[in-house]
C-alpha cells in the first residue's frame, strides 16, 4: 500500500499520546469494505487495544461475506466538536479529530484473546456493570436469538493517519450567536 501524505498538513496530528487517548475514548467508527460496484460502510463499536482495533458481531451476514471475499478494509474514527466561527463565511470551520486506518480484518481464533477483548469492550461501554468478567466458555457457547455465534474481529493497521482541528472554546458557534454580536463585542 502506497502511503499518501495528507494534503492539508496543518491538520495532521502526529502526537501518539493524543491519538491513543482519542482512540480509547471514541465510541464508534466506520468500517468500509469493497462490495462490487459500491463501497459498503457500517458503523461499529470498537476498542483500541494493544495497537489494534477490535470489533465484534454475528458470525454470519453481509460483513462476514464481504470479509471473506476481500478482507482489506478502511476503518475511520471521527469526532465533531462543533462549528468554529469566523469573521467571513470562508473562515467558518469544524473542530474535529479523525483517524483513518487501512489494513486486513481477521477473525480471532484464539478464544482467550477474544475473551480478553470482549471484557475490555464491556469495560469501555458498560464499566462495572457485570460483577465478574466474561469467561471463555460463555463466549464459545453463546448463540444469539438467530442461532449465530459471536466473532471478534482484529484489524492491525498497516497504515494509519490522524487529523485534528484544534479550537478555542470561545470560538465555537452556539444557537443565538450572530456575527453582529461579535462585531459589537469587538467595538467595545
Amino acid at each position: 500500500m502506497q502511503n499518501e501524505s495528507i494534503r492539508y498538513n496543518r491538520a495532521e496530528c502526529t502526537d501518539k499520546t493524543l491519538i491513543e487517548l482519542f482512540l480509547r475514548q471514541s465510541r464508534s467508527g466506520n468500517l468500509a469494505f469493497h462490495d462490487q460496484e459500491y463501497p459498503y460502510t457500517i458503523p461499529m463499536a470498537y476498542i483500541w487495544h494493544k495497537g489494534a482495533f477490535y470489533m465484534h458481531g454475528a458470525s454470519e451476514g453481509k460483513k462476514n461475506r464481504l470479509r471473506e471475499q476481500n478482507n482489506k478494509v478502511c476503518f475511520t474514527v471521527s469526532e465533531d466538536y462543533g462549528t468554529v466561527i469566523g469573521a467571513i463565511p470562508a473562515d467558518i470551520g469544524t473542530a474535529y479529530m479523525s483517524v483513518v486506518a487501512f489494513g486486513e480484518v481477521e477473525i480471532l481464533t484464539d478464544l482467550d484473546l477474544a475473551t480478553e477483548v470482549m471484557n475490555a469492550m464491556l469495560d469501555k461501554y458498560v464499566p462495572n456493570y457485570f460483577p465478574k468478567p466474561m469467561k471463555p466458555e460463555f463466549l464459545d457457547k453463546y448463540r444469539s436469538s438467530l442461532g449465530t455465534r459471536t466473532v471478534v474481529w482484529e484489524l492491525k493497521p498497516l497504515q494509519m493517519s490522524a487529523k485534528r482541528s484544534a479550537h478555542d472554546p470561545m470560538k465555537l458557534f452556539f444557537t443565538g450567536r450572530t456575527r453582529q454580536m461579535e462585531i459589537e463585542l469587538e467595538i467595545k
